[in-house]
Protein backbone atom coordinates (compact mmCIF):
# COMPACT_ATOMS: atom_id res chain seq x y z
CA UNK A 1 0.00 0.00 0.00
CA UNK A 2 2.61 2.53 0.82
CA UNK A 3 4.36 1.64 -2.97
CA UNK A 4 1.40 3.00 -4.62
CA UNK A 5 0.70 5.72 -2.28
CA UNK A 6 4.34 6.92 -3.20
CA UNK A 7 3.87 6.34 -7.18
CA UNK A 8 0.78 8.52 -7.20
CA UNK A 9 2.31 11.39 -5.58
CA UNK A 10 5.18 11.13 -7.98
CA UNK A 11 2.65 11.23 -10.74
CA UNK A 12 0.73 13.82 -9.36
CA UNK A 13 4.32 16.31 -8.45
CA UNK A 14 5.24 15.23 -12.63
CA UNK A 15 2.00 16.61 -13.65
CA UNK A 16 1.64 19.65 -11.48
CA UNK A 17 5.51 20.65 -13.03
CA UNK A 18 4.94 19.94 -16.74
CA UNK A 19 2.15 23.02 -17.03
CA UNK A 20 5.00 25.08 -15.30
CA UNK A 21 7.61 24.38 -17.43
CA UNK A 22 5.46 25.09 -20.05
CA UNK A 23 4.16 28.41 -19.08
CA UNK A 24 7.86 29.58 -18.68
CA UNK A 25 8.77 28.47 -22.38
CA UNK A 26 5.57 30.46 -23.49
CA UNK A 27 6.89 34.09 -21.80
CA UNK A 28 9.57 34.54 -24.32
CA UNK A 29 11.82 35.58 -21.40
CA UNK A 30 15.85 35.78 -22.31
CA UNK A 31 17.23 32.33 -20.31
CA UNK A 32 20.13 33.22 -17.72
CA UNK A 33 23.38 32.28 -18.22
CA UNK A 34 25.36 29.88 -15.76
CA UNK A 35 26.45 32.93 -14.07
CA UNK A 36 22.97 34.35 -13.70
CA UNK A 37 23.47 37.37 -16.70
CA UNK A 38 21.32 37.85 -18.99
CA UNK A 39 22.49 37.18 -22.98
CA UNK A 40 21.35 39.96 -25.41
CA UNK A 41 20.32 39.17 -28.72
CA UNK A 42 23.21 39.94 -31.87
CA UNK A 43 22.34 43.79 -33.59
CA UNK A 44 20.19 43.53 -36.40
CA UNK A 45 21.60 46.43 -38.37
CA UNK A 46 20.33 49.54 -40.22
CA UNK A 47 16.44 49.12 -41.88
CA UNK A 48 16.47 48.26 -45.43
CA UNK A 49 13.39 51.62 -45.52
CA UNK A 50 15.44 53.72 -43.78
CA UNK A 51 17.37 55.38 -47.07
CA UNK A 52 13.18 56.06 -48.26
CA UNK A 53 12.49 57.43 -45.11
CA UNK A 54 15.04 59.93 -45.11
CA UNK A 55 13.98 60.77 -48.53
CA UNK A 56 10.73 61.52 -47.41
CA UNK A 57 11.84 63.42 -44.72
CA UNK A 58 14.40 65.77 -47.04
CA UNK A 59 11.74 66.14 -49.60
CA UNK A 60 9.09 67.43 -47.20
CA UNK A 61 11.71 69.60 -45.54
CA UNK A 62 12.21 71.06 -49.14
CA UNK A 63 8.50 71.67 -49.81
CA UNK A 64 8.18 73.38 -46.60
CA UNK A 65 10.82 75.50 -47.52
CA UNK A 66 9.31 76.70 -50.96
CA UNK A 67 6.12 77.34 -49.77
CA UNK A 68 7.66 80.06 -46.98
CA UNK A 69 9.78 81.33 -49.87
CA UNK A 70 6.88 82.00 -51.97
CA UNK A 71 4.68 83.42 -49.21
CA UNK A 72 7.97 85.66 -48.71
CA UNK A 73 8.16 87.15 -51.87
CA UNK A 74 4.38 87.42 -52.30
CA UNK A 75 4.54 89.61 -49.21
CA UNK A 76 7.32 91.82 -50.26
CA UNK A 77 5.58 92.34 -53.67
CA UNK A 78 2.58 93.05 -51.80
CA UNK A 79 4.59 95.41 -49.48
CA UNK A 80 6.19 96.94 -53.10
CA UNK A 81 2.17 97.41 -54.28
CA UNK A 82 1.12 99.16 -51.26
CA UNK A 83 4.22 101.48 -51.65
CA UNK A 84 3.20 102.75 -55.16
CA UNK A 85 -0.42 102.99 -54.33
CA UNK A 86 0.27 105.28 -51.42
CA UNK A 87 2.45 107.20 -53.40
CA UNK A 88 -0.17 107.24 -56.06
CA UNK A 89 -2.63 108.63 -53.99
CA UNK A 90 -1.84 112.43 -54.10
CA UNK A 91 -2.16 112.14 -57.89
CA UNK A 92 -5.71 111.09 -57.39
CA UNK A 93 -6.55 114.17 -54.88
CA UNK A 94 -5.65 116.14 -57.80
CA UNK A 95 -7.60 114.65 -60.52
CA UNK A 96 -10.78 115.29 -57.67
CA UNK A 97 -9.61 118.91 -57.49
CA UNK A 98 -9.29 119.10 -61.73
CA UNK A 99 -13.02 117.68 -61.98
CA UNK A 100 -14.05 120.61 -59.39
CA UNK A 101 -12.13 122.93 -61.13
CA UNK A 102 -14.31 122.28 -64.84
CA UNK A 103 -17.06 123.90 -63.37
CA UNK A 104 -15.41 126.71 -61.63
CA UNK A 105 -12.65 127.35 -63.57
CA UNK A 106 -12.75 125.69 -66.74
CA UNK A 107 -9.88 127.63 -68.53
CA UNK A 108 -7.49 126.34 -66.14
CA UNK A 109 -8.70 122.87 -67.02
CA UNK A 110 -5.71 121.91 -69.77
CA UNK A 111 -3.10 123.00 -67.40
CA UNK A 112 -4.21 121.41 -64.38
CA UNK A 113 -4.10 118.17 -66.53
CA UNK A 114 -0.55 118.83 -67.79
CA UNK A 115 0.72 119.68 -64.25
CA UNK A 116 -0.90 116.17 -63.12
CA UNK A 117 0.67 114.64 -65.98
CA UNK A 118 4.12 115.86 -65.07
CA UNK A 119 3.38 115.03 -61.52
CA UNK A 120 2.76 111.32 -62.63
CA UNK A 121 5.84 111.05 -64.83
CA UNK A 122 7.94 112.38 -61.95
CA UNK A 123 6.74 109.90 -59.55
CA UNK A 124 7.26 106.83 -62.17
CA UNK A 125 11.07 108.07 -62.58
CA UNK A 126 11.64 108.36 -59.48
CA UNK A 127 10.57 104.60 -59.42
CA UNK A 128 12.73 103.95 -62.10
CA UNK A 129 10.98 104.60 -65.06
CA UNK A 130 12.75 106.30 -68.37
CA UNK A 131 11.57 107.59 -71.78
CA UNK A 132 13.10 106.32 -74.86
CA UNK A 133 14.65 109.05 -77.18
CA UNK A 134 13.39 108.33 -80.32
CA UNK A 135 12.31 111.11 -82.77
CA UNK A 136 15.33 111.75 -85.06
CA UNK A 137 17.00 108.86 -83.89
CA UNK A 138 18.83 105.93 -85.79
CA UNK A 139 15.69 103.17 -85.95
CA UNK A 140 17.35 100.59 -82.59
CA UNK A 141 15.69 97.05 -83.66
CA UNK A 142 15.83 96.58 -79.47
CA UNK A 143 13.83 100.06 -78.59
CA UNK A 144 11.70 100.82 -81.55
CA UNK A 145 8.76 99.22 -83.39
CA UNK A 146 8.55 100.77 -87.00
CA UNK A 147 4.56 100.60 -87.63
CA UNK A 148 5.33 102.27 -90.93
CA UNK A 149 8.10 103.23 -93.27
CA UNK A 150 8.09 106.44 -95.36
CA UNK A 151 10.15 107.24 -98.82
CA UNK A 152 12.45 109.69 -98.36
CA UNK A 153 14.52 111.64 -101.28
CA UNK A 154 17.36 112.58 -98.58
CA UNK A 155 19.84 109.13 -98.13
CA UNK A 156 20.67 110.29 -94.95
CA UNK A 157 16.99 110.22 -93.52
CA UNK A 158 17.11 106.19 -94.21
CA UNK A 159 16.61 104.58 -91.42
CA UNK A 160 16.12 107.33 -89.55
CA UNK A 161 13.02 107.46 -87.14
CA UNK A 162 10.87 110.81 -88.98
CA UNK A 163 7.76 110.73 -85.94
CA UNK A 164 6.55 108.91 -82.81
CA UNK A 165 2.89 107.32 -82.31
CA UNK A 166 3.47 106.33 -79.25
CA UNK A 167 6.21 106.65 -76.73
CA UNK A 168 8.32 103.53 -75.00
CA UNK A 169 9.75 103.63 -71.68
CA UNK A 170 12.57 101.49 -70.30
CA UNK A 171 12.09 99.65 -66.58
CA UNK A 172 15.36 99.36 -64.32
CA UNK A 173 17.59 99.95 -68.02
CA UNK A 174 15.35 97.11 -69.38
CA UNK A 175 12.86 97.90 -72.44
CA UNK A 176 8.84 97.90 -70.67
CA UNK A 177 7.60 99.28 -74.04
CA UNK A 178 9.25 99.67 -77.22
CA UNK A 179 8.01 103.11 -78.93
CA UNK A 180 5.76 103.03 -82.57
CA UNK A 181 7.52 105.25 -84.78
CA UNK A 182 7.53 105.96 -88.32
CA UNK A 183 11.04 105.26 -90.17
CA UNK A 184 12.47 107.10 -92.95
CA UNK A 185 13.51 104.31 -96.18
CA UNK A 186 15.24 105.78 -99.07
CA UNK A 187 14.18 104.70 -102.67
CA UNK A 188 16.22 103.23 -104.92
CA UNK A 189 16.10 106.47 -107.50
CA UNK A 190 17.02 108.30 -105.05
CA UNK A 191 20.12 106.85 -103.85
CA UNK A 192 21.08 106.08 -107.45
CA UNK A 193 20.50 110.26 -108.23
CA UNK A 194 22.79 111.09 -104.86
CA UNK A 195 25.26 108.58 -106.23
CA UNK A 196 25.09 110.10 -109.65
CA UNK A 197 25.27 113.70 -108.03
CA UNK A 198 28.46 112.58 -106.44
CA UNK A 199 29.94 111.22 -109.18
CA UNK A 200 29.23 114.66 -110.95
CA UNK A 201 30.22 117.26 -108.19
CA UNK A 202 33.64 114.79 -108.30
CA UNK A 203 33.65 115.22 -111.88
CA UNK A 204 33.33 118.68 -111.87
CA UNK A 205 35.80 119.38 -109.30
CA UNK A 206 38.52 117.03 -111.60
CA UNK A 207 37.58 118.97 -114.66
CA UNK A 208 37.59 122.20 -112.52
CA UNK A 209 41.61 121.14 -111.82
CA UNK A 210 42.51 120.38 -115.23
CA UNK A 211 41.22 123.72 -116.39
CA UNK A 212 43.67 125.23 -113.66
CA UNK A 213 46.62 123.08 -114.46
CA UNK A 214 46.32 123.74 -118.16
CA UNK A 215 45.78 127.49 -117.77
CA UNK A 216 49.22 127.80 -115.31
CA UNK A 217 50.73 125.58 -118.67
CA UNK A 218 49.50 128.06 -121.24
CA UNK A 219 51.00 130.90 -119.21
CA UNK A 220 54.57 129.45 -118.65
CA UNK A 221 55.78 129.97 -122.41
CA UNK A 222 54.34 133.79 -122.69
CA UNK A 223 56.29 134.57 -119.25
CA UNK A 224 59.43 132.91 -120.96
CA UNK A 225 58.63 134.46 -123.82
CA UNK A 226 58.86 138.55 -122.16
CA UNK A 227 61.72 137.41 -120.33
CA UNK A 228 63.83 136.98 -123.00
CA UNK A 229 64.45 140.46 -124.23
CA UNK A 230 65.76 141.29 -120.99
Amino acid sequence: MEKEQDLQQQKNSDATNEPVANVEGQTGETPASENGSATLAPDAGPSPNEPQQRFLRLAADFANYKRRSENERADIADWARRDFALALLPILDDFGLMIEYETTHPERLAEGAKLIRQKMMDLLIRHGLEKIEALNQPYDYAAHEAVLSQPVQDVALDHIVLSVMQEGYRFKGKVLRPSKVIVGQASAGSASSSASTDSAAESAGGSANSADGSAVSDSSPAASETMEPN
